[in-house]
């Protein structure tokens, strides 16, 4: 496990940043609450990625399941681990990097990181990302000579080390996730992406990326530990699948066990949500989505906590799937219709309820994966396959040949009153603040 300091006071929730104690800007920082996306972070695929490591975290001994193979060392289960948003800047930014420049799957980087990359603005180019005369890009696994994980967190502002799983050639970051999870596990007794997803941090940040010339397309997930950090009840959700028939996922977290209610809402349209996987405060819940039609379709979640509490997300807003959809996150979203709808007013709906895959098997096909940090090696897997994992800070529970791997309830869409706004301010014033793995 890697752990790091928290350099702010209090509670840090999620991915939002320290809040600047300006009154005129609270409306707009208070929406930066659960499941609303912070300068486009996460996005939608990454955030599928998310659901996916807290699914494993929730059951990580679930062979039918797809979070664990016949042989796979058993785990315990573990809470989710919160989104944070510089490990989040650090993740997709190692997944552009490779994949605009030509690097293979690596922990380290092909150049040495110039120390500025937060502040400029650079897009992940070597022209502006690269300190000069240190490239040495080349498609080899583990090829690296520059900056590992826990330099690229710092970068982008997180006060700590890292441990990093990382995978390149999987369609999607729920797929990398079960590769981390079930690679060649009746070849090692210890396999280091599985030990990183299942050890004990609290916060990650996920990226991903597609292009390039050597894989195609990549993730990475970069683990640590932050003090003061909630777990919300519903930690992330995400729509997996396409039209047709698509899957919605909803991490839930909650020290009073299961939700006494919980709907995915589609189109305003609210479908309970049933098991997937986990233990009662600790699962996953999972709605079908039979004949999705061609088209964006926007969705959240709505729960109720066994306390009486309502719970939705995102907190605010709803997120979208499909195609044709002009953003990923909608600010206002259509009243369910599984709930009589509301006045404009303040809601007194009571506080947020307070959260005290389907991976390739042999046959994956050309993918494999290399651990954390620089002391993994790759697998001899001609299908696919696992390197060692580790971190350049902190153990991460790898081997060396083993694997790689403030709420608000919303108005009626269209009308955000007087007392919503000062309902929010006092609200944000009461908070804080691969398939080549690797």
């Amino acid at each position: 496990m890697d752990s790091a300091a928290d350099s702010g006071a209090g509670v840090r929730h999620g991915s939002c940043p320290p809040r600047p104690h300006v009154i005129v800007l609270s409306f707009a920082l208070c929406l930066a609450e659960v499941g609303v996306p912070v300068d486009g972070y996460p996005s939608a695929a990454e955030r599928l990625q998310l659901v996916a490591i807290n699914r494993v975290r929730a059951d990580p001994n679930n062979p039918a399941k797809g979070t664990a193979h016949e042989c796979s060392e058993v785990k315990e289960p573990r809470p989710p681990v919160v989104l944070d948003h510089d490990l989040a800047q650090a993740a997709r930014f190692h997944c552009t990097h490779l994949s605009m420049n030509g690097g293979g799957l690596s922990h380290q980087t092909f150049c040495t990181l110039r120390d500025d990359l937060e502040s400029t603005g650079c897009d992940g180019a070597a022209a502006c990302s690269c300190v000069a005369d240190t490239e040495c890009w080349n498609c080899d696994t583990l090829g690296g000579c520059g900056s590992g994980p826990s330099d690229r967190a710092a970068i982008f502002g997180f006060p700590g080390g890292v441990a990093e799983v990382g995978a390149a050639g999987y369609s999607t970051g729920w797929d990398a996730v079960g590769g981390w999870t079930t690679e060649n596990p009746c070849e090692s007794a210890t396999l280091a992406h599985r030990d990183t997803l299942t050890n004990d941090h609290n916060v990650v940040g996920v990226g991903e990326a597609s292009g390039g010339s050597c894989w195609g397309i990549y993730h990475f997930a970069e683990f640590a530990s932050l003090d003061a950090i909630e777990v919300p009840a519903i930690p992330a959700a995400a729509v997996r699948g396409g039209f047709g028939t698509a899957e919605l996922y909803a991490n839930w977290y909650h020290a009073g066990g299961d939700p006494a209610t919980i709907e995915a809402v589609v189109d305003g349209a609210c479908m309970p949500m049933e098991i997937d996987l986990g233990q009662p405060g600790n699962a996953t819940f999972m709605a079908t989505l039979a004949a999705v039609a061609d088209g964006c379709h926007e969705f959240y979640v709505l729960a109720e906590d066994v306390d009486g509490n309502r719970v939705t997300y995102p907190e605010v807003g709803a997120l979208t799937f499909g195609t044709g959809c002009a953003a990923e996150y909608l600010a206002e979203r259509i009243e369910p219709d599984c709930e009589p709808a509301t006045d404009d007013g303040p809601a007194d709906d009571g506080p947020a309820g307070d959260g005290s895959g389907d991976g390739p098997g042999e046959d994956a096909g050309d993918a494999a994966s290399v651990g954390d940090g620089t002391d993994g090696g790759a697998s001899t897997a001609s299908d696919g396959g696992s390197g060692g994992s580790g971190s350049d800070d902190a153990s991460a529970g790898g081997d060396d040949d083993g694997g790689c791997a403030c709420r608000a309830d919303r108005p009626r869409r269209g009308a955000v009153s007087l007392g919503v706004l000062f309902g929010l301010i006092s609200l944000c014033a009461r908070r804080s603040r691969s398939r080549r793995e690797r």
